[in-house]
């Protein structure tokens, strides 16, 4: 989303702040992510989502670099930064009207931390 000013031509000082604050919100993601698989998944399966996290992030940085020449030399750079701005925002979209079922029913299930402890309410 914060990509978005540079197809719309905005002005240069509202595409360097839009820039500057996307690296801000980007800066902790690597370890917010890291943390938050370590929290929410078992410990027997932990070592196979962070290799599979590794994976998917290995293969992304070539892949987007194969589609993002082509496309840049084609579309120009603002339009991909645009259109790179819009497929972010719609896959945060559908992401989270995926996610949302689980999401529930993680709110009507006891944490780990209430199973572990003894603390949670009966199930119904």
């Amino acid at each position: 989303m914060l990509l978005l000013p540079f197809g719309f031509e905005a002005p240069v000082v509202v595409t360097v702040a839009c820039f500057t604050l996307g690296g801000v919100v980007y800066g902790p993601f690597v370890a917010l992510s890291v943390t938050l698989m370590q929290t929410a998944s078992p410990p027997r399966h932990l070592a196979a989502m962070l290799a599979a996290r590794s994976a998917v992030l290995l293969t992304a940085s070539p892949l987007g670099t194969a589609l993002g020449g082509p496309l840049t030399t084609v579309l120009g750079p603002r339009v991909t930064l645009a259109g790179s701005g819009l497929v972010t925002v719609a896959l945060a979209v559908v992401a989270g009207v995926l996610l949302l079922p689980v999401r529930r029913g993680a709110l009507t299930r006891p944490s780990r931390n209430e199973e572990a402890s003894g603390t949670a309410p009966p199930l119904a």
